[in-house]
Protein backbone atom coordinates (compact mmCIF):
# COMPACT_ATOMS: atom_id res chain seq x y z
CA UNK A 1 0.00 0.00 0.00
CA UNK A 2 2.84 2.74 0.61
CA UNK A 3 4.54 2.02 -2.92
CA UNK A 4 1.17 2.52 -4.27
CA UNK A 5 0.45 5.82 -1.92
CA UNK A 6 4.35 6.69 -3.29
CA UNK A 7 3.46 5.69 -7.00
CA UNK A 8 0.43 8.11 -6.67
CA UNK A 9 2.11 11.31 -5.71
CA UNK A 10 5.16 10.60 -7.59
CA UNK A 11 2.69 10.84 -10.64
CA UNK A 12 0.41 13.47 -9.46
CA UNK A 13 4.15 15.75 -9.19
CA UNK A 14 5.52 14.89 -12.52
CA UNK A 15 1.96 15.80 -14.17
CA UNK A 16 2.33 19.45 -11.84
CA UNK A 17 5.69 19.63 -13.25
CA UNK A 18 4.87 19.00 -16.80
CA UNK A 19 1.69 20.97 -16.72
CA UNK A 20 4.41 23.65 -15.02
CA UNK A 21 6.99 23.58 -17.67
CA UNK A 22 4.61 23.56 -20.50
CA UNK A 23 3.52 26.86 -19.24
CA UNK A 24 6.83 28.59 -19.22
CA UNK A 25 7.01 26.93 -22.43
CA UNK A 26 4.21 29.30 -23.87
CA UNK A 27 5.34 32.46 -22.06
CA UNK A 28 8.71 32.29 -24.26
CA UNK A 29 6.54 32.30 -27.62
CA UNK A 30 5.87 35.13 -29.87
CA UNK A 31 2.93 37.43 -28.41
CA UNK A 32 0.54 34.78 -29.84
CA UNK A 33 0.34 33.56 -26.53
CA UNK A 34 -2.67 35.50 -24.87
CA UNK A 35 -4.89 34.45 -27.93
CA UNK A 36 -8.05 32.29 -27.74
CA UNK A 37 -8.60 30.99 -30.66
CA UNK A 38 -6.69 29.87 -34.13
CA UNK A 39 -6.45 31.90 -37.49
CA UNK A 40 -5.83 31.27 -40.97
CA UNK A 41 -3.57 34.06 -42.77
CA UNK A 42 -3.04 34.17 -46.65
CA UNK A 43 -1.96 36.35 -49.00
CA UNK A 44 -1.37 36.90 -52.62
CA UNK A 45 2.03 34.60 -52.37
CA UNK A 46 1.53 32.52 -49.61
CA UNK A 47 -1.07 30.88 -47.10
CA UNK A 48 0.70 30.32 -43.39
CA UNK A 49 -0.69 28.13 -40.36
CA UNK A 50 -1.54 29.96 -36.93
CA UNK A 51 1.89 28.76 -35.39
CA UNK A 52 3.79 31.05 -37.81
CA UNK A 53 1.87 34.18 -37.20
CA UNK A 54 2.99 37.12 -35.26
CA UNK A 55 2.78 40.81 -35.33
CA UNK A 56 6.53 40.86 -36.89
CA UNK A 57 4.90 39.12 -40.11
CA UNK A 58 1.86 41.31 -40.52
CA UNK A 59 4.81 44.37 -40.52
CA UNK A 60 6.66 42.34 -42.83
CA UNK A 61 3.92 41.50 -45.54
CA UNK A 62 2.49 45.31 -45.02
CA UNK A 63 5.85 46.32 -45.73
CA UNK A 64 6.14 44.48 -48.97
CA UNK A 65 3.17 45.90 -50.89
CA UNK A 66 4.05 46.83 -53.98
CA UNK A 67 2.25 49.16 -55.83
CA UNK A 68 2.53 47.19 -59.16
CA UNK A 69 0.79 44.12 -58.09
CA UNK A 70 -2.77 44.08 -55.86
CA UNK A 71 -1.30 42.75 -53.11
CA UNK A 72 -3.19 41.57 -50.01
CA UNK A 73 -3.49 39.67 -46.92
CA UNK A 74 -6.84 38.21 -45.38
CA UNK A 75 -7.11 37.05 -41.65
CA UNK A 76 -9.41 35.19 -40.77
CA UNK A 77 -10.17 33.46 -37.42
CA UNK A 78 -11.32 30.18 -36.70
CA UNK A 79 -14.50 31.67 -34.48
CA UNK A 80 -16.24 35.01 -35.48
CA UNK A 81 -15.17 37.67 -33.67
CA UNK A 82 -18.18 39.54 -32.82
CA UNK A 83 -19.91 38.26 -36.00
CA UNK A 84 -16.61 39.54 -38.12
CA UNK A 85 -15.13 36.38 -40.12
CA UNK A 86 -12.22 38.10 -41.80
CA UNK A 87 -10.27 41.37 -42.14
CA UNK A 88 -8.33 42.15 -45.02
CA UNK A 89 -5.62 44.84 -46.23
CA UNK A 90 -4.85 45.54 -49.97
CA UNK A 91 -2.71 47.86 -51.92
CA UNK A 92 -3.98 49.05 -54.51
CA UNK A 93 -2.66 48.39 -58.03
CA UNK A 94 -2.59 52.39 -59.60
CA UNK A 95 -1.65 55.64 -57.57
CA UNK A 96 -5.20 56.72 -56.30
CA UNK A 97 -4.13 59.24 -53.53
CA UNK A 98 -3.77 55.83 -50.51
CA UNK A 99 -1.90 53.09 -49.75
CA UNK A 100 -4.16 50.55 -48.18
CA UNK A 101 -7.70 49.87 -48.49
CA UNK A 102 -8.62 47.63 -45.32
CA UNK A 103 -12.24 45.80 -45.22
CA UNK A 104 -13.86 43.98 -42.24
CA UNK A 105 -16.86 41.67 -43.12
CA UNK A 106 -19.44 40.57 -41.00
CA UNK A 107 -21.62 37.87 -41.13
CA UNK A 108 -25.32 37.49 -39.40
CA UNK A 109 -28.80 36.05 -39.35
CA UNK A 110 -30.65 39.27 -39.77
CA UNK A 111 -28.78 41.20 -42.20
CA UNK A 112 -26.15 37.69 -43.68
CA UNK A 113 -22.46 39.04 -44.71
CA UNK A 114 -21.62 42.85 -44.73
CA UNK A 115 -18.50 44.43 -45.62
CA UNK A 116 -17.25 47.90 -44.46
CA UNK A 117 -13.92 49.62 -46.18
CA UNK A 118 -11.58 52.31 -45.03
CA UNK A 119 -8.91 53.71 -46.92
CA UNK A 120 -5.91 54.84 -45.57
CA UNK A 121 -2.22 55.36 -46.09
CA UNK A 122 -1.13 55.09 -42.09
CA UNK A 123 0.57 51.72 -42.15
CA UNK A 124 0.80 51.85 -38.26
CA UNK A 125 -2.92 52.21 -37.80
CA UNK A 126 -3.17 49.60 -40.18
CA UNK A 127 -1.09 46.96 -38.02
CA UNK A 128 -2.60 48.24 -35.21
CA UNK A 129 -5.71 46.50 -36.53
CA UNK A 130 -4.24 43.42 -37.35
CA UNK A 131 -2.63 43.00 -33.95
CA UNK A 132 -5.80 43.57 -32.26
CA UNK A 133 -8.01 41.79 -34.22
CA UNK A 134 -5.29 38.80 -34.02
CA UNK A 135 -4.24 38.96 -30.91
CA UNK A 136 -6.77 40.36 -28.48
CA UNK A 137 -9.81 39.43 -30.59
CA UNK A 138 -10.59 43.14 -31.06
CA UNK A 139 -13.29 44.20 -34.08
CA UNK A 140 -12.17 48.09 -35.15
CA UNK A 141 -15.01 50.57 -34.27
CA UNK A 142 -16.63 50.51 -38.21
CA UNK A 143 -19.14 53.27 -37.71
CA UNK A 144 -17.17 55.70 -40.03
CA UNK A 145 -16.37 53.54 -42.71
CA UNK A 146 -18.16 52.77 -45.98
CA UNK A 147 -20.44 50.16 -46.24
CA UNK A 148 -20.03 48.51 -49.09
CA UNK A 149 -22.00 45.29 -48.36
CA UNK A 150 -23.78 46.72 -52.25
CA UNK A 151 -20.39 45.78 -53.82
CA UNK A 152 -20.68 41.87 -53.42
CA UNK A 153 -24.30 41.81 -55.16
Amino acid sequence: MKNLTYSIVLISLLLIAGEWLIGCGRSGQTDAGSRSQSFSLRTNFDEFLDDEIDSILFDEILSSFTPDVWDFIVLAPEIPIQDSTFIQVGAPTENVGYQFTVEIGFETKEKGLTLYRLYTTDKALVLEYLIDYWKDQVVPDVHAWEDVTWEMG
